[in-house]
């Protein structure tokens, strides 16, 4: 299996490739599999994360924000995890104006934090209703990897997620904003990867940039890991480490553990040397820049 593939499809197969005759099929049956590999990518990400430098960000996505009068409290995105600006453009997308964090038991005017369910507030409560205003933040996978058929369109900035053939599909407003999505396979776009702005209930995805062409029905897509291939094989190391150790099987768990390292190393490595440092090291084989060009998607 290759690029071609969806990643679910790939780390399924990789998965039981490497337990074989220790893999019980109905304790690990396909939805459990499903759910580990989510659970899998949240851990790896979560990693990637902690390599960086404390002040840095290493991915970051935009979530266009209508100020409705009289509503001083708002939810964040569904891949929510670090705030860093909230910010209003102009029609040419520059920067005029700002809101800062601020204390939440202060009268300064600004933008309170709260916890990711709660959500933020604005302060003072706005009287007039604008648009224009970003949330720009630092995403989390989602939580549910899928691919599938893509529905009917004619429009180049969209993708309609039309149901999904393996993994959840979810039908949430906004779920997959800053997510990644990847045209696998059909006649338009195809291989091609571009970054969610808006989701609508309807499964309707605003990409940014356009398509070369509108994805349609003849076309494939998948919600797509934090790792980009081949280096996504490291999801599948990790949750091979997570069966292994439910299944007290330490000798496995080692094996896995080993991959897991050489592969993770790469990709710090490759961390590192976006930000213009010497990565962190997990272990002591990694691959040239050469080797592992784009990694992180």
């Amino acid at each position: 299996m290759g690029a071609t593939d969806p990643f679910l499809v790939r780390a399924i197969q990789d998965i039981r490739d490497f337990a074989q005759d220790t893999l019980d099929e109905v304790r690990w049956s396909q939805s459990k599999l499903l759910t580990l590999i989510d659970r899998a990518n949240a851990l790896v990400w979560e990693e990637i994360l902690g390599s960086r430098e404390p002040q840095t960000s290493i991915r970051y996505t935009e979530a266009p924000v209508t100020i409705t009068a009289g509503q001083e409290d708002y939810l964040y995105p569904g891949t929510f995890r670090k705030f860093l600006r909230f910010v209003k453009k102009d029609a040419d997308g520059s920067i005029i104006e700002e809101k800062m964090p601020v204390d939440p038991l202060s009268d300064l005017p600004g933008i309170v934090l709260f916890d990711k369910l709660r959500g933020y507030r604005i302060t003072p409560r706005p009287t007039e209703t604008e648009t224009g205003w970003y949330l720009i933040y630092e995403p989390m996978p989602v939580p549910y990897l899928c691919y599938g058929p893509c529905g009917a369109n004619e429009n180049a900035g969209q993708v309609v997620l039309s149901s999904a053939t393996l993994g959840s599909l979810s039908t949430t407003e906004d779920f997959y904003v800053g997510a990644m999505i990847r045209i696998v396979s059909g006649s338009h776009s195809v291989g091609v990867i571009r970054r969610v702005t808006d989701y609508s209930a309807g499964g309707i995805a605003t990409v940014s940039p356009d398509w070369p062409s509108a994805p349609t029905t003849t076309e494939v897509f998948e919600v797509m890991p934090c790792v980009e291939y081949p280096w996504d094989c490291v999801i599948a190391w990790r949750a091979v480490m997570m069966m292994k150790a439910g299944d007290a099987d330490a000798a496995h768990w080692r094996a896995a553990e080993a991959e897991y390292t050489r592969v993770m190393s790469a990709i710090l490595r490759h961390v590192g040397d976006i930000q213009g440092r010497v990565g962190p090291m997990t272990g002591s084989s990694f691959m040239t820049a050469e080797d592992y060009g784009d990694i992180l998607i």
